[in-house]
């Protein structure tokens, strides 16, 4: 369970660090995350504030285990492929610099 910082349009690290161990990383949101993740696909979300939201997405995910490692799968697979240090390292020394 994550609670973003209070930089609304960034990430932080513990998401994909979730993610890569292959856990369902359940945070609430940004507008990075909107666009770079799937809800209920890669990482499942809930409104900051709304007390009822995290306990839907806890008690959906909990009443699901075969979409929970669904989730959890394809966030892995998805960190795996976008978020890892060595993946900033590349793009930042061919993409950027």
């Amino acid at each position: 369970l994550n609670v973003m910082p209070h930089f609304k349009q960034g990430a932080h690290d513990r998401i994909f660090t979730s993610m890569l161990a292959g856990c369902v990383a359940l945070t609430d949101t940004s507008g990075y995350l909107d666009e770079i993740l799937d809800p209920g696909k890669d990482h499942a979300s809930y409104r900051l504030g709304d007390r009822d939201s995290i306990l839907e997405a806890v008690d959906k995910l909990l009443a699901d285990p075969e979409c929970m490692q669904s989730i959890a799968d394809m966030g892995q697979k998805k960190a795996i492929e976008e978020f890892t240090w060595r993946t900033n390292a590349y793009i930042l020394d061919n993409e950027i610099l």
